[in-house]
């Protein structure tokens, strides 16, 4: 009898089985995170069956976090040229602009949601990050688009080596770190300095 379950291959969550079957009753497995479950006719060998359903066979977001592969494709772009909170949020400003931008908001709207939003109070890292992630993922669902889809695409893209290269050279001729991207000559010639 096999008594060990891989993870849940839809949550990565351990597992438990609820009910062991035999000739009169199935076998009833369930995820102790998500709680999705599977019931099969198995009478011996318990284990079998939810394991044939492992995270091999899942996307890979699932196998491994996203925030884990993120922060891998991170080491490849920043390791010698560390980011900061600072450029991420505004790298995320610009993506969130973009996005709106993409879905036919005028810049008009988004002035009024910027000075909106700059008239509440400020809020809770952790409670905005959650309504941002929540909402974006409401937005896909009724504009019909796999966020994870999406995201899969351009995390693809970022670990190509023609990206990263493209990335790399456009940050190291950045001006400052401030929030606009721009171009200075100086350390363009800087750079290239470096690199002959």
């Amino acid at each position: 009898m096999s008594d060990i379950l891989k993870p849940c291959p839809f949550c990565g969550g351990s597992a438990s089985i609820e009910r062991y079957g035999d000739r009169r009753q199935s076998t009833i497995y369930q995820c102790d995170n998500c709680s999705c479950s599977l019931e099969t006719g198995e009478e011996w060998g318990h284990g079998q069956e939810w394991n044939r359903r492992s995270l091999a066979q899942q996307p890979l977001s699932v196998q491994e976090g996203w925030q884990d592969r993120v922060a891998a494709a991170h080491l490849a772009l920043f390791h010698d040229d560390p980011t900061d909170v600072e450029e991420r949020r505004a790298r995320f400003a610009e993506e969130v602009n973009e996005t709106l931008q993409a879905f036919g908001m005028s810049r008009e709207d988004m002035h009024r949601l910027v000075d909106y939003s700059w008239d509440r109070p400020v809020g809770e890292p952790a409670k905005e990050i959650g309504a941002a992630l929540l909402t974006l993922t409401s937005l896909c669902v009724i504009a019909g688009y796999d966020l994870m889809a999406c995201g899969e695409a351009d995390l693809e893209k970022l670990q190509r080596p023609e990206t990263i290269a493209r990335i790399r050279a456009k940050r190291a001729t950045r001006h400052g770190r401030g929030p606009l991207p721009g171009f200075d000559p100086a350390a363009f010639r800087d750079a290239k300095e470096r690199k002959e």
